[in-house]
């Protein structure tokens, strides 16, 4: 510790009080590689740091770059986008309600959910459709065909936070599994949303008396023409009913079999045939389906550090503002040209490789966050819905067991930002005193010790800088 201080005895020279409180705070806290951290405080209306900690350093951001994505949509494609999809129909009889040869383009819905495609279905419904044949066009041109951006790992995981993102995608491109027990020695139930046509389920789940949580394994896979679900193990007689979530490897083919189940639940008959296809040009929609607002969506993406909401926006943004398909290059240009005008330093630009913050490859500084806080929570046209998207300490989203007994509870705003392999677990938000609010951001990119641990720390220092101001 002693070695420590003594390495930030020049930096104390001319520091504010602030600053040797978090010299102190790290010393006490016993980080040896003190470069894997990053902080910075300030006012909101201010650029000047009230406490500084290699806040020039350039770190993983991990899902704090969702700040970045979140700011710039709202900032370049406005509070109230909608993400719309259009239903094409090649033929349709009035009379009979059948109707042939349809298409469905999709322009980056990120909430397209199950309730969300039984809404579309019961609208075709209401406007008589009866009958769907022949042919299901997926119109995914909106994005350019990659479907797994850069970070993520395609071979390997089912995990839903890795799910692929393309324009059109249903329920996040992932199905939640719900398996519920029954009584010992009978086969649990197991459902799905959204609910899926011919779905191809593999293996078994059998109610025992007791069992663990690592006895129920699931996953999906890609079998050349659709996922596959498998679901295997044991649950326990008296064990609560259990929701894993889990990818769908291919976009159109998730459409297809969501949408089919969809139509049927309305009564609409289906008999098609899915490929992927591009509405020709010109042609005039059947029906429009409007998204919720881009706001509500940044919501959901901050509260629950959501990453396929994140990629879906921020490819959206060079999709909009391109005039192209979107694409991850594309939209990385935009977004940080966009944080070049709101900066208050371009020295240090951060490197920006998707929207969700899932890549060690994301890189920037501390002083970056408070810039993009500035940029957006004082901002006149959506400043007040930018702020109400963080989640709050102790009460809700990925703060809500954290921060319960701080004098911060219900105050601190934070997004957090983790990557477990890297060692990454950063805060950044911000927090009223006094009739000022502070914008702050934690970087710890450090393996020396657990989650809990940083939690932990990070609590200590803010508690010690809100009880200091």
């Amino acid at each position: 510790m002693k070695k420590l201080i003594a390495l930030c005895i020049p930096a104390l020279i001319a520091a504010a009080p602030m600053d040797s409180l978090v010299i102190r705070e790290v010393a006490k806290s016993g980080y040896k590689n003190i470069q894997t951290l990053g902080f910075a405080l300030s006012e909101l209306g201010s650029t000047e740091l009230i406490a500084d900690f290699n806040s020039t350093g350039s770190l993983i951001p991990a899902s704090v770059e969702k700040l970045f994505t979140g700011a710039a949509a709202m900032d370049l494609l406005t509070p109230l986008h909608d993400f719309k999809t259009e239903i094409y129909l090649g033929e349709f009889d009035k009379v009979s309600g059948v109707a042939k040869n349809i298409a469905v383009k999709g322009f980056g819905d990120p909430g397209f959910t199950a309730e969300q495609l039984w809404l579309l279905a019961t609208q075709l419904k209401l406007e008589g459709v009866t009958s769907l044949k022949d042919t299901l066009f997926v119109d995914n041109s909106y994005f350019d065909s990659a479907t797994m951006g850069p970070g993520f790992d395609e071979s390997t995981s089912s995990r839903a936070y890795m799910a692929p993102v393309a324009a059109l995608s249903v329920n996040f491109n992932s199905i939640a599994i719900h398996v519920r027990p029954t009584e010992i020695g009978s086969p649990a139930a197991i459902s799905f949303l959204p609910a899926q046509a011919n779905l191809t389920i593999t293996g078994s789940v059998k109610t025992v008396a007791t069992a663990e949580k690592e006895d129920l394994n699931v996953t999906t896979k890609f079998d050349g023409t659709q996922s596959v679900v498998s679901v295997e193990g044991v649950v326990g007689v008296s064990d609560k009913s259990r929701t894993i979530y889990r990818k769908l490897w291919d976009p159109v083919q998730a459409f297809n079999t969501s949408f089919t189940a969809a139509c049927n639940q309305v009564g609409i008959t289906c008999s098609l045939t899915v490929i992927p296809g591009t509405v020709p040009e010109k042609v005039k929609p059947f029906y429009t389906f409007h998204s919720r607002p881009l706001q509500d969506h940044v919501k959901d993406m901050f509260k629950y550090s959501n990453n396929f909401i994140a990629e879906m926006i921020f490819r959206t943004i060079h999709a909009e503002k391109g005039n192209t398909a979107g694409t991850w290059a594309g939209a990385s240009k935009i977004v940080t040209n966009w944080y070049k005008k709101v900066a208050s330093d371009t020295s240090k630009t951060p490197t920006i490789v998707n929207g969700s913050g899932m890549s060690e490859n994301n890189r920037c500084t501390s002083i970056a966050i408070l810039d993009v806080l500035r940029a957006g929570l004082r901002n006149e046209r959506f400043g007040h819905e930018f702020a109400s998207a963080f989640p709050v300490a102790g009460e809700d989203g990925t703060l809500q067991s954290r921060f319960a007994k701080s004098p911060l509870k219900g105050n601190l705003r934070g997004k957090t930002g983790t990557l477990n392999d890297d060692g990454v677990t950063n805060l950044a938000g911000y927090f009223s005193k006094n009739g000022k609010t502070y914008v702050y951001c934690i970087f710890i990119n450090n393996k020396e010790k657990t989650q809990y641990e940083h939690w932990m720390f990070q609590e200590r220092l803010l508690n010690k800088l809100y009880e200091s101001l």
